[in-house]
């Protein structure tokens, strides 16, 4: 299981083909994000955040 919480994965990371292939190993993915990103949409369940704005 991967849990992700304020942060957008595949924005900061470099190499976004190697992150792919990682992200189809784990069971389930779990994201905690107020918008609709490149992260969430990888993800099994997307988790509503807040934001100061």
């Amino acid at each position: 299981m991967v849990y992700v919480a304020g942060g957008n994965t595949f924005h900061q990371h470099q190499d976004t083909n190697n992150l792919v292939k990682a992200w189809q190993r784990p069971e389930t993915i779990v994201v905690n994000e107020p918008y609709w990103t490149a992260t969430a949409k990888h993800a099994d369940i997307v988790l509503p955040a807040t934001t100061s704005y």
